[in-house]
């Protein structure tokens, strides 16, 4: 539990990558740096679930997965 709360404010930092997207400001660079942002969240949410929830490497990128699916779903609903 010490390693996920060493980890949980470098997970939300790349989410302000994705804010200028929001507002509809977007060049080339600022897509990268948003789909670097995804999958480093992507990664340590997965870990994450390792941790907490002492899935199995597989089991947890498949969880994480399908919640990332969920609120793209939700996401795409609300927008």
């Amino acid at each position: 539990m010490r390693e996920v709360n060493r980890t949980m404010p470098v997970v939300l930092i790349p989410g302000v990558l994705g804010v200028p997207l929001l507002i509809e400001y977007a060049n080339s660079f600022l897509i990268i740096a948003f789909l670097v942002g995804v999958v480093w969240t992507y990664l340590m949410c997965v870990r994450v679930m390792e941790v907490t929830q002492q899935f199995q490497r597989t089991r947890a990128y498949l969880s994480v997965a399908m919640s990332f699916l969920f609120f793209v779903s939700i996401y795409y609903l609300v927008v």
